[in-house]
């Protein structure tokens, strides 16, 4: 195995093991809690207890590395669930998993031969941005230091980080790709649980399924394992909730889960307030209010547990966003944050844009979007809701269903606008058209309504992205072969030509800081690798930009070497950060020539460098 990689992906004999040991303890501990608290009516589902569980587990390692930090304590969690929650497998209720061999089920092979597909991003070292720079980059630092505290060069560490927090044990159980197997496990849990939502219209279920499962946008979620899966399996669970009791447990139970939402991070706000909306929609006016209160109350319960943690450390529950309000000292770097969810992925005109969005959803191929669209299907099913609309406006004993089927939507919808128009953010909101899907597809005939399922898996054939198909195809590839020159050719491929040299040569940095400059990517970096780049973060380079500013921060920071790399490719960048760019390295060259830095040289043929600060370092 190459040497600078083996921190990272240290477990290798438990990536498998761990992962797959994990989903049936958190079956069973979710099991076993719905059983005793009888908030699931008495039905057996294994989808509500894994998610159940899923929550749960995460707020133990939360309780368990804030009292007892440490070391010892990630591999000792990672251990504590296992003891936990295999023995619960024996109190759950158990499932009956002889109907999934019905002959009626076949027509579900084709979404699952499409699961087995993207198994193969399981194979490969992960490389997305997202990953390096804080998805798997942050459990990495949390399981060496073994607390979960806030890190100063990583701003994301704040957000109250439900998958983040899971993913400390099971990184130091089985590294970094045990993180992704487990994500493959919860993404197949997930298409699973989507069918009973179609209340036995199979081939509907397999024909939507399918189509969505195509979409770029999702095979994008498969290779980057994002942060809106664990969004998707809380929504998913507060929807099928409510038709397992009516009762006050149930609203508590739904309100665990939209805590769980909020408690990913803050963006998860919207998807909880749209399981509300959908709650009181549902809910007869004389009961509103009553079932109303058990809802937020389990959800602000669960919630502020996490939320605590930033709020504790920084005196900002959403850190790192709206500093202005509850930390001033910040503002900056949180105002950079705002621009960037603002300007990078936001429109400039609010009327024009909001229907530009619609058409860069539906393109197979757009350059406005950063992590896929939903491709043609995506404008196949607005048409279709569109007509739905106006056939339940003409009928006025229907026009009561309106707001339960499109008001959630809406709300949804705009709010992802309003906020950080990217794709994948927008991906929990699928789940909230199921409903209308399922009426849609009733008021069709059966022959009008296959020739609409065969239209849309037509589309999504259509939108497939063929280069990430062939990705995958390499990933299948060399899994066969298990050649790990294949693996490495595929990271490089992924990161760039200066990110995995630049890891060979800083192996040997062990003593001081090793400073990032304009490179957030910590993952396959040295455990002292520290993010200095402006802007971007407030624990380094808050200060001025001159020759003497810098190095005054060197020395007080510890930092012995520095890592200084052109911003190129990176979905993090601002015209403002990349105006500091020619500054930082002014003042850079300048130290070498007051002889306070040593220029170590340039990573291969690319516009990276290394310098030495009072001759430490890499040696």
């Amino acid at each position: 195995m190459t040497e600078y990689l083996m921190p990272v992906l240290r477990g290798a004999g438990f990536s498998f093991l761990f992962p797959a040991a994990l989903v049936f303890a958190l079956w069973g501990m979710g099991g076993a809690l719905l059983r005793i608290t009888r908030t699931d009516g008495g039905k057996a589902s294994p989808f509500l207890s894994f998610t159940a569980g899923l929550d749960l587990a995460a707020l133990l390692v939360l309780a368990g590395m804030t009292l007892f930090p440490g070391p010892s304590a990630p591999g000792a969690l990672a251990v504590l669930l296992l003891l936990l929650g295999l023995p619960c497998c024996f109190f759950a209720r158990k499932p009956a998993f002889s109907c999934i061999f019905r002959r009626k089920n076949l027509v579900f092979l084709l979404p699952g031969a499409i699961l087995l597909a993207y198994a193969g991003f399981t194979f490969t070292y992960p490389g997305g941005w997202d990953e390096c720079v804080y998805q798997f980059a942050v459990p990495r630092r949390w399981a060496e230091s073994g607390n979960l505290s806030v890190l100063g060069d990583i701003p994301y560490s704040g957000f109250p980080s439900l998958p983040q927090i899971l993913y400390v044990p099971i990184f130091s159980a089985g590294g970094v790709m045990g993180i992704r197997l487990f994500t493959f496990f919860c993404q197949c849990i997930l298409a699973a649980g989507t069918i009973p939502l179609f209340r036995g219209r199979r081939i509907e279920a397999a024909f939507v399924l399918s189509a969505f499962l195509l979409a770029p946008v999702t095979v994008s979620g498969f290779c980057h394992s994002y942060a809106e899966l664990f969004l998707s399996l809380n929504l998913l669970a507060g929807l099928r909730c409510f038709p397992v009791s009516g009762d006050r447990r149930a609203s508590l139970l739904s309100g665990f889960f939209a805590g769980a939402m909020a408690a990913v991070k803050l963006s998860g706000v919207l998807p909880a307030g749209c399981l509300l909306l959908w709650r009181l929609l549902r809910t007869p006016r004389g009961e509103r209010l009553r079932g109303c209160i058990p809802f937020l109350a389990a959800g602000a319960l669960f919630a502020l547990v996490f939320y605590a943690r930033p709020l504790a450390e920084t005196g900002n529950p959403c850190h790192p966003y709206l500093a202005g309000i509850f930390s001033p000292e910040h503002a900056a770097m949180s105002e950079y944050h705002h621009r960037l969810g603002r300007d990078r992925f936001g429109y400039d005109n609010a009327g024009i844009g909001f229907l530009r969005s619609f058409a860069d959803l539906s393109r197979p191929n757009s350059s406005k979007v950063f992590d896929g669209t939903f491709g043609l299907p995506f404008l196949l099913w607005l048409a279709a809701l569109a007509g739905l609309l106006l056939r339940l406006l003409r009928h006025r004993h229907s026009r009561t269903w309106i707001p339960l089927f499109f008001f959630p939507l809406f709300l949804f919808y705009a709010g992802w606008y309003l906020s950080s128009p990217q794709t994948r953010f927008l991906v929990p909101g699928a789940l909230l058209a199921v409903p209308s899907c399922l009426l849609l597809l009733r008021i069709l005939p059966r022959r009008r309504r296959f020739r609409f399922l065969c239209l849309l898996l037509l589309c999504a054939l259509v939108s497939v992205p063929l280069k990430t198909f062939g990705y995958l195809g390499k990933n299948w590839r060399q899994a066969v072969s298990g050649s790990e020159q294949n693996q490495l050719d595929l990271l490089f491929g992924r990161t760039g030509d200066d990110y995995l040299p630049a890891c060979a040569m800083l192996r040997g940095q062990n003593e001081g800081v090793l400073l990032l400059l304009f490179e957030q990517r910590t993952l396959y970096m040295p455990s002292c690798a520290r993010v200095g780049t402006p802007l971007f973060q407030d624990r380094y380079l808050t200060g001025g930009l001159s020759a003497d500013e810098l190095y005054g921060e060197f020395v007080r920071s510890g930092v012995r070497t520095v890592y200084f790399r052109l911003p190129v490719n990176d979905p993090d960048l601002l015209p403002s950060m990349l105006k500091l760019y020619p500054v930082v390295r002014a003042s850079l060259f300048e130290l070498v020539e007051q002889k306070k830095l040593v220029f170590l040289g340039r990573v291969g043929e690319t516009d990276a460098f290394l310098f030495s600060v009072n001759g430490g370092g890499v040696r």
